[in-house]
């Protein structure tokens, strides 16, 4: 599994009033300082931006993304089964006696 971070660029779905939700565009980029720059830039304007202007940090959103090899390799890392293995190895550092006060074993 590999975790990526980016920073994706979005644009107003209504160029003329800017009263509609931000969408993500196509462009997206490892560094957040890239991608204000380029939200703020005259190419951004004409391409995205709300009657031609530029736009600001609300146009810029972190996006973490989990690439998976395979179906197994994804079931093996979902959350409730990395929770559950942490507990069980929690617990496993526990005596019978901790275990049977804090309720985890029938007396």
């Amino acid at each position: 599994m590999e975790q990526h971070t980016y920073w994706q660029v979005l644009k107003n779905s209504d160029r003329t009033e800017g009263r509609g939700p931000m969408l993500p565009t196509d462009i997206a980029f490892t560094l957040q300082a890239s991608a204000l720059e380029f939200v703020k830039s005259d190419h951004y304007a004409k391409q995205y931006g709300v009657m031609g202007t530029p736009g600001s940090d609300y146009c810029v959103k972190e996006v973490t993304v989990f690439v998976y090899e395979s179906m197994d390799e994804y079931n093996e890392n979902r959350p409730e089964r990395v929770e559950e293995r942490k507990r069980q190895k929690a617990l496993s550092k526990l005596s019978e006696e901790d275990r049977r006060v804090l309720g985890l074993e029938d007396n």
